[in-house]
């Protein structure tokens, strides 16, 4: 039996996934970042084996076919049989004042752009129960 696969380009600022937009496909036209679903492992250039779970190997990239400025890096799942089935967007550092309006535009921005492009997703904007930042700013 394969794995299923599905490309998922996923934003994350600071380790915590903020925003993500699915595409599911039938065929190969589908596209993340420029990595078609179910490439081969062989044409990722470059990639570095970050882990290994079995038949699953992830591997990170410093750059992707089509790169976008908020991103420093990518990692993409793949097996050799199915190829390219997750790709995933590392966040660049961002400055950013204490109440983090530089980060939310960037944020929006972005998030505007993958609900253009991608038709929905969803959006997970909430501090977990102990969290330090518990002030009204």
């Amino acid at each position: 039996s394969g794995v299923d696969c599905m490309i998922r380009p996923v934003l994350t600022f600071f380790g915590v996934v903020i925003a993500q937009a699915m595409l599911f496909c039938g065929g190969s036209s589908a596209q993340a970042f420029g990595f078609g679903m179910g490439t081969p492992v062989s044409s990722l250039k470059g990639a570095e084996v970050a882990n290994e779970d079995g038949p699953l190997k992830t591997y990170k990239l410093e750059t992707a076919p089509l790169p976008h400025s908020e991103f420093s890096s990518y990692m993409v799942l793949a097996t050799e049989r199915e190829g390219i089935c997750k790709v995933t967007g590392i966040d660049r550092d961002h400055q950013n004042d204490a109440d983090g309006y530089d980060i939310r535009a960037a944020f929006d921005a972005l998030s505007d752009g993958l609900k253009a492009k991608y038709k929905g997703g969803r959006k997970y904007d909430f501090l977990h129960r102990g969290s330090i930042w518990d002030e009204p700013q």
